[in-house]
């Protein structure tokens, strides 16, 4: 009888076990039933909602590049009234589908091409198109038309025309047969350009850095002047090139530029590691090493200047004081240096590359100064002695070997 009683126990506490059991499962369903319904919905919500949201910056962002683009091309229209504006398939046609053939010199911003257009005009057509950087890039597509676009100088590069869609930035030049005068002087011609020619190239910049020192209603700065961006015609006429970084002085204070100042090793005046404003004096020490290397033929960044200089006006400095020139001369004018008025000429021309080339900006000359300089130099040298050749002489002989010694510089 007691053992029957522990079973019927045993049931019963079995029973509500399942009972209670039960009893939670069917609450908990209940409770799924009414909490479901309202997750599901929460969650459909706020799907909408971020939905909303994504689309909504979505849209905003065209709208905002539309805008953008509308900015910068009535910006560009605005500035760029004296230039032609090309079609896209203007510059295909041009530059043979921008074919690798028909690159002539690659840069920080962009390649550039030798195109022919439909009249038969040879151009050069620099093509850049929106990176990482694309403030950046665009303003150095504006600077280039705006500065160019109100200047009018021969010893000034020539832009003939543009192309804009928001995505592509294309400028067109007049192409300049000898390319650059990094080219004639360190390509793989081994051109060989006398002194007079040398002469000529150096007077030709320097009219045109004293133009827009001194000539222009605003006095704009280069900031990148050296040998690749010194453009070289068909007459060995120098035409100074790439604006991307050039800044304009209002009321002597320059204007302020997100692109900072341009920066080549060897070119770049020492007052550009601490000053955040520049004056026109730091275009003056790149054209006092363009002269030295002119001169002597070797590049600021040669390694050979490790034993002499160390640097190029460090050198020129030593040779004249210890009056050893033929050291510095170039091989290729040293069968000009026994003519007394070529060697005094010469010396001369080192001495005011050394002015240029002093580390306080202050003590460098003007630019104006500089051409009296030279003129008077070019006055006096009544004979020369060296036979003076036309470039473009060589370029129809060897055209593949020109244009490629030219990737290395840009129009």
């Amino acid at each position: 009888m007691r053992k029957f009683s522990w079973v019927i126990l045993a049931v019963y506490i079995i029973a509500s076990a399942a009972a209670l059991i039960i009893s939670w499962i069917l609450y908990s369903f209940r409770l799924l039933l009414l909490v479901c319904p309202v997750v599901t919905t929460i969650v459909f919500v706020a799907s909408l909602v971020l939905l909303f949201v994504f689309l909504q910056r979505h849209i905003n962002k065209i709208k905002n590049l539309v805008s953008d683009f509308q900015r910068q091309e009535a910006k560009i229209k605005r500035i760029s009234q004296p230039y032609w504006k090309f079609t896209r398939q203007d510059i295909l046609e041009a530059t043979a589908n921008f074919s690798d053939a028909k690159v002539i010199g690659k840069g920080r911003f962009g390649t550039v091409y030798m195109g022919i257009l439909p009249n038969g005009q040879a151009v050069a057509i620099k093509r850049m198109e929106f990176s990482e950087d694309r403030e950046c890039c665009l303003k150095h597509f504006l600077s280039e038309l705006e500065i160019l676009g109100r200047l009018r100088h021969r010893n000034l590069m020539k832009i003939l025309g543009y192309f804009f869609n928001g995505q592509e930035m294309i400028i067109a030049s007049k192409f300049m047969a000898n390319f650059s005068l990094d080219v004639l002087l360190h390509g793989p011609l081994d051109c060989r350009l006398d002194w007079k020619q040398r002469l000529n190239i150096a007077v030709g910049v320097a009219h045109g850095l004293a133009y827009l020192h001194h000539e222009c209603s605003n006095t704009i700065v280069h900031c990148d002047l050296k040998p690749a961006n010194i453009l070289v015609d068909k007459h060995l006429e120098a035409h100074i090139a790439d604006f991307g970084v050039a800044r304009i002085m209002n009321n002597n204070e320059l204007t302020p530029s997100s692109l900072g100042s341009g920066f080549t090793i060897g070119y770049t005046a020492p007052e550009k590691a601490y000053q955040v404003r520049l004056s026109p004096k730091a275009d003056i020490y790149s054209y006092g090493v363009l002269l030295l290397e002119l001169i002597s033929g070797v590049k600021p960044t040669s390694s050979s200047l490790i034993d002499k200089g160390p640097t190029l006006s460090q050198w020129a400095n030593k040779v004249y004081i210890e009056n050893n020139l033929i050291e510095f001369i170039d091989d290729y004018l040293k069968s000009a240096f026994r003519n007394d008025q070529i060697y005094d000429a010469m010396k001369r021309i080192i001495k005011l590359g050394i002015i240029c080339t002093q580390e306080n900006p202050e003590k460098r000359p003007d630019m104006k100064d500089v051409v009296m300089i030279l003129k008077n130099i070019k006055q006096e040298v009544r004979e020369f002695n060296m036979p003076i050749s036309v470039l473009i002489e060589q370029e129809h002989q060897h055209p593949d070997t020109l244009t490629s010694s030219s990737m290395s510089s840009t129009q």
